[in-house]
């Protein structure tokens, strides 16, 4: 059973906005009909693509998806913001050492609080030499948890966090990106793929952990998020 590539279409959370009968129009449309030609860094749009991709049931319509992003995500000649703590990417990587294809866990996360006016609305992961996305997280609006005097929003200190499975080649080179409501679009030191105990693998832009993280599916990308920031 395809897991969109987290695997690619890396989603665990419901869409904002749109419903799952929106979600399966909208990808069985872009894979019947090809790329949507757009203007770079198409934010919204991306948002809504990448939810619709995690209701796609074949991989014709999650390579599709992948594809218009590539489009709606190309951030060259777009201003970047300068990363701040708060949305500054922390990455780990580890090989994959079963199965046929070369391919490398990847755990993108951020020390970002989650509030209804200052989220992380996507993140992704891209192929620095192509262009190509290789995964992508969106996230709907964050709930307030109001106190019970006062009604003041209570910050929600799950991280935003992408889990994926990427199937590239060792020495791959990847940039991590996101987009924030206040910190606006940030790309963070790009990284490569390797296994960490290579002598010649390149440690820019990634976390070596020192003890193993539990990434299976079925945990929630939030708890991922926090051991990986627990080993920084």
């Amino acid at each position: 059973m395809l897991h969109l590539l987290t695997l690619a279409l890396a989603v665990r959370a419901p869409p904002r906005s749109i419903s799952r009968r929106h979600a399966l129009a909208a990808g069985a449309a872009f894979a019947a009909t090809g790329v949507r030609r757009a203007s770079a860094f198409e934010r919204e749009r991306a948002v809504d693509v990448a939810f619709a991709g995690a209701s796609c049931g074949v991989q014709s319509c999650v390579d599709a998806g992948l594809a218009e992003l590539a489009t709606l995500l190309d951030t060259a000649g777009v201003s970047k913001s300068k990363a701040m703590p708060k949305t500054t990417p922390v990455i780990s990587v580890e090989p994959i050492k079963t199965g046929p294809q070369p391919a490398f866990s990847v755990l993108f996360t951020a020390d970002h609080p989650m509030e209804p006016d200052d989220s992380v609305q996507i993140m992704w992961l891209r192929d620095a030499a192509t262009g190509k996305i290789l995964s992508v997280k969106p996230f709907g609006r964050p709930r307030c948890k109001p106190l019970i005097v006062g009604g003041e929003c209570i910050p929600d200190r799950a991280p935003p966090t992408l889990v994926a499975v990427v199937r590239a080649e060792a020495g791959t080179r990847i940039v991590p990106a996101l987009y924030s409501t206040t910190g606006g679009l940030v790309e963070g030191t790009p990284f490569t793929l390797c296994d960490a105990d290579g002598a010649a693998c390149d440690a820019a832009g990634k976390i070596r952990l020192t003890r193993p993280v539990d990434s299976r599916i079925k945990r929630p990308s939030a708890d991922v998020g926090r051991d990986v920031l627990s080993q920084r």
